[in-house]
């Protein structure tokens, strides 16, 4: 994320959806690292929607983009997200490996609308 920082002010929300390990206890580690990331917790797992909800009432950007951390997406995703709502005024980009041009090993394929 450090290598947006020249053209984006960025933020990291975690929600710690109620996970049974030390989930928890490590993200709270890294964010004592870093004044731009948040964490929240669940005491117990309500599941992604609720999970992204409740992340979004704690953002403050402009734009939003949300993804798992299982490693699947990259900065440069992120970077090719932000340019291309910037590129189209979309209300909503999507990355999938499913779109035109996306791969299941390095995802991209990205619309607008």
């Amino acid at each position: 994320m450090e290598s947006l920082e020249d053209e984006y002010r960025w933020e990291i929300v975690f929600v710690n959806d109620g996970s049974a390990d030390s989930t928890g206890r490590l993200v709270e580690a890294f964010a004592r690292t870093r004044s731009n990331i948040l964490v929240l917790h669940h005491h117990v797992n309500f599941g992604l929607g609720q999970a992204l909800k409740f992340a979004f009432q704690h953002c403050r950007g402009e734009y939003i983009v949300t993804m798992d951390l299982d490693l699947s997406y990259s900065t440069e995703h992120i970077h090719r997200l932000l340019t291309k709502i910037r590129e189209t005024k979309a209300k909503v980009v999507v990355a999938s490996p499913y779109m035109k041009g996306g791969d299941i090993s390095n995802v991209p394929g990205c619309g607008g609308r």
